[in-house]
């Protein structure tokens, strides 16, 4: 709706994911931040299935490089570190 996501660059190669985040120790507080943006989906979808499932589907989150630029299959599990 608000056109903030190119769609053309959905779907990439697994090798082009840089970094594999665990979220669900911080599922309830990821929860509670989603619904309150629409554009994170409001929180929504998670909320219809089992916690447990929820959280094992949708529990780490999906990160591209940009700059600097990392080599294909290079991975990390913290963006602050």
């Amino acid at each position: 709706r608000n056109q903030d996501i190119d769609m053309t660059a959905l779907g990439q190669p697994p090798s082009k994911i840089h970094a594999r985040i665990d979220v669900r120790d911080s599922w309830d507080i990821k929860q509670q931040a989603s619904a309150e943006h629409g554009s994170q989906g409001g929180g929504g979808f998670a909320r219809r299935v089992p916690k447990f499932m929820a959280k094992w589907v949708f529990g780490r989150e999906h990160f591209m490089r940009g700059h600097p630029e990392a080599a294909d299959g290079f991975r990390e599990t913290d963006l602050f570190l």
